[in-house]
């Protein structure tokens, strides 16, 4: 976990309180390659969130953990 907020470091949001959208600021971003699930996401500034998304979106377990959480509360009924 500690790796994937390496990699959304820099983010922010621009002007929150007029609704401002996501913004990027190189000098707030953690350098380095990070390791995410035994793979490693290269030094991309910006990119690298896109990287991160993509490889936990389209793994399988992804799936099944999002299926078994919105799930849940309709067994119980």
């Amino acid at each position: 976990m500690t790796q994937v907020a390496r990699v959304f470091t820099g983010w922010t949001v621009d002007r929150p309180q007029r609704g401002g959208g996501f913004k990027f600021d190189e000098n707030r971003h953690e350098p380095g390659t990070k390791k995410i699930l035994g793979k490693k996401i290269k030094e991309h500034g910006e990119l690298e969130a896109g990287s991160c998304c993509n490889m936990l979106a389209t793994r399988p377990a992804t799936a099944a953990f999002l299926s078994r959480k919105a799930g849940h509360p309709l067994c119980r009924r």
